[in-house]
């Protein structure tokens, strides 16, 4: 984020949850010469709620601590602007930094699971059946949380009722938090270009030379750090000399079983052929609307 934000246009923070005390510092230690923050949050917060009624998705609970970000931060800042940790910035995001959302909305790109409702068979109707149990009306937009700007203050009133949403309706937040901004937030949301947002199943749609990303979302497992995984080979390169770069050995990229990654490479290949052959027409239809539709009414 430094490499495009300077001190003087924005702080940055790195919000941290479960890391050990050696973790922490050695963090810290690393972030300093940037002038980034680390904070600490806690998980006191995530209460009210039955832990067992939680989906079990590849989505973990921290993730609710996305909920209380006001709460590790000064209240003297006018805008949050926050990026998920499994992202890579590729370009200048100080348009995003500069841009002033409108009062009482929060700005977020639409998730894949959006291009997915008119679909037919099991993933169709499981995303339909999803939206209708949160009340949504799919055509009029599904978000993905792991980018989002808005006022502090929006975010206090819209992250506060998404909250004591999910207490209320923990199995129908299949998504965690997710769920329940997109719950209470509806039209109280503007859309952003997904270019801010691309997500893993865009890669396969043919818009990343059309979109141009400046901020890559690495959705779904596993991860590039992980190792050499399509469809982002060539992004394990640019963690691991990025890691070089900072001399962040403690934070080096690990080795996974060969077998795990045999598997998740041959799953990974056979969905890439799934999406580029039995479903090209549906890539088709969804690429048309990201870029004729969505793309058009993005407010950035």
């Amino acid at each position: 984020a430094r490499r495009w934000v300077p001190p003087a246009l924005a702080d940055v923070y790195l919000l941290t949850m479960g890391l050990s005390e050696l973790q922490f510092d050695q963090l810290t230690e690393l972030s300093q010469p940037h002038q980034v923050r680390v904070v600490a949050m806690g998980s006191e917060q995530l209460l009210g709620f039955d832990v067992g009624n939680v989906s079990k998705t590849h989505v973990p609970l921290s993730t609710l601590g996305r909920l209380f970000l006001h709460q590790f931060i000064p209240d003297t800042y006018d805008t949050l602007f926050y990026i998920d940790g499994d992202t890579w910035i590729a370009g200048d995001i100080s348009p995003l930094v500069t841009f002033r959302p409108p009062e009482g909305r929060i700005c977020a790109a639409e998730d894949p699971s959006f291009f997915y409702r008119h679909d037919l068979g099991s993933t169709g109707n499981k995303v339909r059946a999803y939206f209708s149990g949160l009340g949504l009306d799919g055509d009029r937009g599904y978000f993905n949380a792991g980018v989002l700007i808005s006022t502090l203050a929006t975010w206090r009133d819209i992250a506060g009722d998404a909250f004591q949403f999910f207490c209320a309706n923990v199995e129908r937040c299949s998504f965690h938090d997710q769920s329940a901004l997109n719950a209470v937030a509806q039209a109280r949301r503007v859309k952003l270009s997904n270019k801010w947002n691309f997500m893993t199943d865009f890669k396969f749609w043919n818009v990343e030379n059309r979109l141009e990303p400046r901020i890559f979302h690495f959705t779904g497992f596993p991860k590039p750090w992980m190792g050499t995984f399509y469809p982002w080979s060539d992004m394990s390169v640019r963690y691991a000399s990025a890691f070089d770069a900072l001399h962040a050995t403690s934070f080096s990229i690990r080795s996974l079983d060969e077998r795990l990654i045999a598997e998740v490479e041959a799953a990974n290949k056979r969905i890439s052929i799934r999406l580029a052959t039995l479903f090209r027409h549906r890539r088709f239809a969804r690429s048309r609307e990201m870029m004729r539709t969505i793309e058009a009414r993005a407010v950035i």
